[in-house]
């Protein structure tokens, strides 16, 4: 039986719970952190676009429109948060109303269709932290998770909000915490008989699925070792899990049934991540016609092999230099022989919502970057960062010296930079180190700042920096 291009199967039983020929139909693409879908049965979707604070309301075929304003945080607010101030998960009652998880306000919030009016605001004396993600029991009961998204660099802030991040149930103006088993807990779902509560995290560090007993609220299994920021469950018992790999199906043994890759956005963030691991151009297609030489964006096939966990490039890049680079990542071999695997030669394709064919360009994951980061950045801007962080590590190898052994040390840490992004020292030290990097080094200012790298803990996946990266994160923002 043909299945959807953008399906991946891993178990033949998935033919028995979902149609193969489906369409997939972008309802909006013009929010900035769109979150919390929920359909309300007279033909309508809401979801929140969090940085706007807004709901919106769309209906199929349709533009979208403003349903709520002010929708996660009142006017006044004074808690300290992060961009993401706006409403988050969505849900409606057994009455009909929406529920509505706040990040600004901590708490969550009732729309009875006329009135928005606090409903859940505090436990233990305190506000919670940026209420996540939500589901209504029949019975009145409400679940909820509480990360501290929401919260400034998402960390928490037992001053203003709760001590831990948890998952609440919400019973008849009683709170009790489930557990604070996760660090940044998210998704929340029913099972379809409203027995189990089922649970997870989006966070690597944070890869289990837990189903709880809906009346003692007890933890009864780990069901995965899965992330996802949003979870459902359809009327088999079978669970949906949104993820970075896409939406991945699992039964409810947690065996994985099939996944449908998220496409266009999957593929722009490999480039992306390739970029930052690699140090490679992003390209643009009039350099690949002119002059044959090719970045990211525009290599082919022939390009790169995959074997197992290793990705190895072979192509010829700005000005004729050829490259031959070498990658071990096992997450981002799969992606990139699944990229391969479609017909055609252009390497970084893939299939949109209609199940066509389409490549990428260096304009797509510019405008990803800009978009992701709320900055004016662009792939340059990693050039720099990695330039600026490879002059770093290169000093922090060479260790203290003396006067007469500075200006050699700059020269040397310079051509290490120039070897590892393929640019002479000039052009490296002009345009991909900042100078203030140099400038410490040279007064002997920079040693403070790289013995911190010794009492720096090792990553923990959370932050998403490297130990070197956060110590230059510092020194950058006592530059400015």
């Amino acid at each position: 039986m043909p299945m959807h291009p953008a399906i991946t199967v891993f178990d033949d039983s998935i033919y028995q719970f979902i149609n193969t020929d489906f369409e997939i139909t972008v309802l909006d693409s013009t929010c900035r952190f769109s979150e919390g879908p929920v359909w309300n049965r007279n033909g309508f979707y809401l979801f929140s676009d969090i940085p706007q604070n807004v709901i919106y309301k769309i209906e199929p075929g349709k533009e979208k429109e403003i349903y709520l304003e002010q929708s996660g945080c009142s006017a006044g607010n004074t808690r300290a948060l992060a961009e993401q101030i706006g409403s988050n998960g969505l849900a409606y009652d057994a009455s009909g109303n929406l529920l509505i998880c706040q990040h600004g306000d901590g708490a969550i919030a009732l729309h009875d269709g006329t009135f928005l009016k606090p409903h859940i605001t505090l436990f233990q004396g305190k506000p919670f932290n940026s209420p996540n993600d939500i589901v209504a029991h029949s019975s009145g009961r409400i679940f909820f998770s509480d990360p501290p998204y929401g919260l400034k660099d998402q960390k928490l802030n037992a001053e203003q909000a709760q001590n831990k991040a948890g998952i609440y149930c919400w019973e008849h103006g009683d709170v009790r915490m489930i557990t604070d088993q996760y660090n940044y807990p998210n998704g929340v779902c029913l099972s379809p008989d409203e027995q189990s509560l089922f649970t997870c995290s989006n966070k690597p560090a944070e890869a289990m699925v837990l189903e709880w007993d809906v009346e003692t609220l007890q933890l009864k299994r780990e069901v995965a070792k899965e992330n996802g920021d949003g979870i459902k469950s359809d009327r088999f018992g079978n669970l949906y899990l949104c993820n970075k790999d896409g939406i991945l199906v699992l039964n409810n043994d947690g065996k994985r049934l099939a996944k449908k890759e998220i496409g266009e956005e999957k593929v722009i963030a490999t480039v992306i991540s390739l970029m930052e691991r690699t140090y490679i151009r992003i390209g643009n297609n009039d350099y690949e016609k002119l002059y044959g030489s090719y970045g990211l964006t525009t290599l082919k096939d022939k390009h790169v092999q995959v074997e197992g966990d290793t990705i190895k490039f072979s192509f010829k890049g700005k000005k004729g230099i050829y490259h031959d680079i070498t990658l071990k990542n096992r997450k981002l071999a799969r992606t990139v022989q699944a990229c391969r695997d479609i017909a055609g030669k252009e390497l970084f394709q893939y299939y949109d919502a209609n199940g066509t064919k389409k490549s990428i360009d260096s304009g797509m994951v510019n405008r990803y970057i800009k978009e992701a980061s709320g900055g004016d950045f662009s792939a340059k801007d990693f050039r720099t960062w990695a330039g600026t962080l490879n002059i770093l590590r290169a000093f922090r190898a060479m260790g203290e010296c003396g006067e007469a052994d500075l200006k050699k040390n700059v020269t040397a840490a310079l051509d290490e930079v120039s070897k590892q992004l393929g640019n002479t020292r000039t052009v490296c030290k002009k345009y991909y180190v900042h100078p203030g990097i140099i400038e410490l080094y040279e007064q002997n200012n920079l040693q403070k700042y790289l013995k911190e790298l010794d009492s720096i803990e090792k990553a923990d996946n959370l932050a998403g920096l490297t130990s070197e990266e956060r110590v230059l994160m510092k020194i950058l923002s006592e530059l400015v």
